[in-house]
């Protein structure tokens, strides 16, 4: 689901000046099922695109050892994964925080 790239753009601002990265290849948005890693159907690849869908996020940035992200969060989207036939939490937070998010990627580091 692709999000305004103003967001992405504004929290880049506050990624500390000594944290060397650089954009994403990709525009801003939130996955919803990981190509390779999550099995959907084909007959069902696709569905939701398009959709607005209503989500919120966390505004403190993760930098982790590839990616620098934000929390995103969407019962809507939930909704789409389990439509997907996919389970609606998406996976364990990558910080090992207790709850199941999604997320933006503000910026990486793979240089």
């Amino acid at each position: 689901m692709l999000i305004d790239n103003e967001i992405a753009e504004y929290y880049r601002t506050f990624i500390p000046k000594s944290q060397k990265w650089m954009r994403p290849r990709y525009r801003p948005h939130i996955t919803i099922a990981r190509t390779g890693i999550e099995k959907v159907s084909n007959h069902l690849w696709g569905y939701g695109s398009g959709m607005k869908i209503q989500f919120t996020y966390d505004p403190y940035i993760w930098i982790g050892r590839k990616y620098i992200f934000l929390d995103a969060f969407s019962t809507e989207l939930e909704d789409v994964r389990a439509k997907l036939g996919l389970s609606r939490q998406r996976m364990p937070h990558p910080f090992g925080m207790d709850y199941s998010c999604f997320h933006i990627t503000i910026a990486n580091m793979k240089f």
